[in-house]
């Protein structure tokens, strides 16, 4: 389980604890008010329910939620209402010749995925997972942005890099990244 750990006075998180196993609450309490100053009874703990927590470990965005200084919950209204990136090729092989070529659009899509933001105009940088660093800056026009990809060095790209789950716009504006769309595509030099 993980805890958030609050100051009632001023309704401020002074912790956020990792995973922890059974602890003595009493002794963990008196622990904080050594830590952070004061009495135990100034501070607030609040137990992450597992869902709360996967989506904390997740990175996902939320604000704390305080009723009559007490911790009632955690909010990811910020990250439900993000834009997800889902990207798709018209193929995921093509010969490193440097005339064939594999086409990737990248769509902004909403935040409830039901439809692409046609109401997104912006950049945003993609870094590419490959044997040499690369970047791929895709301009968005209606929420849609197309890239042709084609080389004549063998290689494989992830598009966006293995494991990214957010990317972030030239305003600060981030996304999410829809991970059943990720890219894994391959140039292959012609035999």
């Amino acid at each position: 389980m993980s805890m958030v750990i609050g100051r009632i006075s001023d309704q401020t998180i002074v912790e956020v604890s990792g995973l922890m196993g059974n602890i003595n609450m009493p002794s963990f309490s008196a622990a904080i008010a050594t830590n952070y100053g004061g009495q135990a009874s100034d501070y607030t703990i609040y137990t992450m329910s597992s869902a709360e927590q996967q989506r904390y470990e997740n990175g996902d965005q939320y604000s704390v939620v305080w009723s009559v200084n007490v911790i009632t919950g955690l909010d990811f209204y910020a990250e439900d209402t993000k834009r997800w990136i889902r990207l798709t090729s018209n193929k995921t092989r093509a010969a490193a010749d440097g005339v064939d070529s594999i086409v990737i659009t990248i769509n902004v899509m909403k935040a409830d995925q039901s439809s692409i933001d046609t109401t997104y105009n912006g950049t945003i940088v993609f870094n590419v997972q490959t044997d040499v660093n690369t970047l791929i800056e895709c301009v968005f026009v209606a929420g849609v942005c197309t890239k042709t990809l084609k080389t004549t060095n063998s290689r494989l790209y992830y598009i966006p890099t293995q494991n990214t789950k957010r990317v972030v716009d030239d305003t600060g504006t981030e996304f999410r990244i829809d991970q059943n769309y990720v890219l894994a595509l391959q140039l292959i030099s012609p035999m």
